[in-house]
């Protein structure tokens, strides 16, 4: 039986994250990049409390790159934050 940490997981991954996609697909027209978004050597693969994909640091085709994560932080008077990891300097994206 899955416990309610994982039924949690499934229900982010398999309905929020698909519709939070599908809403910033629709609201953020950009123009489109000629070249692949990637994180410069500088950084690690570890930002904003994600681990990003190896595949952020070859590059990959896209107009903007979220990472998103989840915690419960009970003693923050937060609910959520955000913050860049990066910015590119010619699109400032």
């Amino acid at each position: 039986m899955d416990n309610a940490s994982d039924r949690v997981q499934t229900k982010i991954q398999q309905q929020i994250l698909p519709a939070v996609i599908a809403y910033y697909e629709a609201a953020l027209k950009v123009k489109r990049l000629t070249a692949k978004i990637a994180m410069p050597d500088y950084l690690t693969y570890y930002c904003a409390d994600v681990y990003s994909n190896s595949a952020l640091k070859s590059g990959v085709n896209a107009d903007l790159v979220l990472l998103v994560t989840g915690s419960s932080e009970p003693s923050e008077p937060y609910i959520a934050y955000a913050g860049a990891c990066t910015v590119e300097k010619a699109s400032y994206r």
